[in-house]
């Protein structure tokens, strides 16, 4: 093989780096499998004004094309990069390719400007890739399909950051086949994104954004931290506990992944995926009550909306209240005391349920009457229970099953 292709890593770099300056020079922007030794830095705003071809290239260390500019399409389809792979700022005018390419470190794309077709399909990123401020332009159609990464034979999670991306209104950034449970969006206005078939982090029960799951973690990792701070350590031994907490989260935090779910709900609302727009409406509720202390008091409306029925998104949230509602206040008011008729006769379980489920439906039942004033006090309370929860579990039905009609 030539010094170019030659795959011997104990290669002369001098004569190498001058056959690539050389090529430069001249505009032979033609390094099919090239294989680069050392680390590669192209000239900082340089214009490759013909298409480029790295295509099955290989990268042993850092590959460096910080504000380079692609006039012509790029091509980067099945190369290898063992090291970083730096393309800050980089510009792609007429599109680039990147599919089934290997970043195993850091890929950087934040602040890069992509026009034109841009895929990355069958690409393994087995570390994180930032695409933090990268903006789309006019007409831009960038593809994210079929992303995986592979780290002892074991299939990993996509890790990236989409964080403040510029979408042009006739710009299309798509994602499909794709696990997004370890994907930052904030600040990126989602109903720009096309999503198929694509894994959310699991919270529990249902789909949210990693979004989420990144400002829970940092709200406890501040709560565990005031333990410490309060713990006898700290007071026999404050030397060893850091006196510096980790920032507190304002409500705009909370606001910011509340505007991404709102996104989101209308994105799968338009696709017609009812059951993630339950769980995205769960969310966006979720961060709407924690932005405010005062919704998180245990008894403030938006705690017992959450607890009751899941936002009004858990049908058997709310009916599982309800049975447990109905039973508990029967055995209550069987517990004090219910009288049947005139007798001084005691109602058995049955009779008090029975009771107490004419009562809620305002029925006035007259052949029975609770015992003392507690009794008739739950009884009266129960009139506004059981009916309230009732109305919980139909709107929640009706919020489960009306979206699919």
């Amino acid at each position: 093989l030539c010094l170019l292709h030659s795959e011997n890593p104990n290669k002369d770099i001098k004569k190498f780096d001058k056959k690539i300056i050389q090529k430069l020079k001249d505009e032979d922007f033609d390094f099919t499998a090239v294989y680069f030794p050392a680390q590669i830095e192209f000239p900082i705003d340089y214009q490759f004004t013909k298409e480029t071809s790295f295509s099955s290239t290989t990268f042993i260390n850092n590959a460096n094309f910080f504000r380079s500019i692609f006039v012509e399409k790029a091509n980067f389809d099945e190369v290898l990069f063992n090291e970083k792979a730096i393309f800050i700022s980089v510009r792609f005018l007429k599109g680039a390719d990147f599919s089934s390419t290997i970043f195993l470190k850091e890929a950087r794309f934040f602040l890069a400007s992509l026009s034109g077709e841009v895929i990355f399909f069958d690409t393994d990123f087995q570390d994180k890739a930032n695409f933090y401020g990268v903006i789309l332009t006019e007409n831009a159609k960038v593809f994210f399909g079929n992303i995986f990464t592979i780290k002892n034979s074991y299939k990993q999670k996509f890790h990236a950051d989409f964080s403040r991306l510029e979408i042009h209104p006739t710009a299309l950034l798509q994602f499909e086949n794709i696990c997004l449970s370890n994907v930052i969006f904030e600040h990126t206005d989602l109903r720009k994104i096309n999503f198929y078939n694509v894994t959310w982090h699991r919270l529990w029960w249902r789909d949210a954004l990693y979004d989420e799951f990144i400002i829970n973690e940092k709200e406890n990792l501040r709560i565990s931290s005031i333990i410490k701070q309060t713990s006898y350590i700290a007071d026999v031994l404050p030397n060893l506990i850091a006196n510096d907490l980790p920032e507190r989260l304002g409500s705009d935090d909370y606001a910011a992944v509340e505007e991404l779910y709102r996104q989101l709900k209308i994105n799968y609302e338009n696709e017609g995926d009812f059951k993630r727009v339950g769980d995205f409406h769960y969310g966006e509720k979720e961060m709407h009550r924690k932005a405010s202390k005062w919704r998180r008091f245990p008894f403030y409306w938006y705690n017992l909306y959450r607890w009751l029925s899941g936002y009004g998104e858990r049908p058997s949230w709310a009916l599982g209240w309800l049975a447990l509602f109905l039973v508990g206040i029967a055995a209550l008011i069987w517990w004090l005391g219910l009288e049947v008729g005139h007798t001084t006769h005691l109602a058995d379980f049955g009779d008090s349920f029975i009771y107490v489920l004419q009562k809620a439906t305002i029925q006035r039942p007259t052949w029975a009457e609770p015992v003392g004033f507690w009794g008739k006090m739950v009884a009266g309370f129960s009139v506004l229970i059981i009916p309230g929860q009732t109305a919980l579990f139909l709107l929640a039905l009706r919020n489960r099953l009306g979206r699919r009609r």
